[in-house]
């Protein structure tokens, strides 16, 4: 299983990827919003925060169109790019992505837990992802998860709820674990990857950060391809993604699927 991971920028770096060849990407860029401080607001101790993370240029909007053009060039005519936002610069990331010939399919607010604390506005306790395209109907896995016919005690569809554009995941809470201010949780990218993808197809990060696509991707059995500008967070990841099984996740998976066959038979 391939895993191409570079330490340089992003935007001259996908030089070296072919035109329409990436199936799906997972981008959590810079918001603009100080997240090199971040860990003083959420109280983490500095030992256990990578050092060096690579903040977003002033002008966001250009630094928004120069980074989604390049990923416009090697996505699939049919494949997904999922952009994760705050909501400080988000207008400038809409009008970057359209600007770039993107499509934006949907606007998916993911819910977390532990918000930002405010005095004079309201908590902040989202973030938005775009849904991007070059199309209107991309790849789509809709049955990737659950099935038409599950259901949940209540009687009320899985599937559905799984397919409903606000996603209630909570951020991980790692104490004592080495990571960056900020990081998005594995079973949100998980989510992500698995409606975009099937196995063997690439999955490109253009700001790898704490490299989550990379270790999800990977634990799917996908290809990955990926930016960091930290070599500090660079060093820190990759031999730990290179010693990885691919397609790990998958078969922990089957063994939970397996147990709820075993246990619905059982109820039966």
């Amino acid at each position: 299983m391939k895993f191409r991971p570079y330490n340089e920028d992003c935007i001259t770096g996908a030089r070296r990827i072919k035109a329409e060849s990436i199936d799906c990407m997972i981008c959590d860029s810079p918001f603009g919003i100080g997240e090199d401080k971040l860990d003083a607001v959420y109280n983490r101790k500095s030992k256990h925060v990578i050092k060096g993370y690579v903040t977003a240029p002033v002008d966001y909007y250009d630094f928004s169109y120069r980074w989604l053009k390049e990923a416009y060039r090697i996505l699939k005519p049919t494949g997904t790019l999922y952009a994760v936002s705050g909501t400080t610069n988000l207008d400038h990331m809409i009008k970057a992505a359209k600007n770039c010939g993107f499509k934006v399919l949907n606007q998916i607010v993911w819910h977390y837990n532990f918000g930002v604390y405010t005095e004079k506005k309201f908590v902040a306790s989202h973030y938005v992802i775009l849904r991007l395209a070059k199309c209107k109907y991309p790849t789509f896995y809709r049955e990737c998860r659950f099935k038409a016919h599950e259901h949940d005690d209540a009687g009320l569809s899985l599937l559905y709820r799984d397919l409903q554009d606000v996603w209630i995941i909570k951020k991980e809470f790692s104490r004592g674990k080495t990571k960056n201010p900020n990081k998005l949780p594995d079973e949100l990218v998980k989510k992500m990857i698995q409606y975009a993808t099937k196995e063997g197809d690439t999955v490109c990060d253009f700001f790898m950060g704490n490299f989550t696509t990379a270790y999800v991707a990977r634990g799917l059995n996908r290809k990955v391809i990926g930016f960091e500008l930290n070599k500090e967070a660079f060093d820190y990841h990759v031999p730990r993604l290179k010693m990885l099984k691919a397609g790990y996740m998958l078969n922990q998976d089957r063994k939970k699927d397996q147990k709820k066959d075993e246990d619905q038979l059982k109820a039966a």
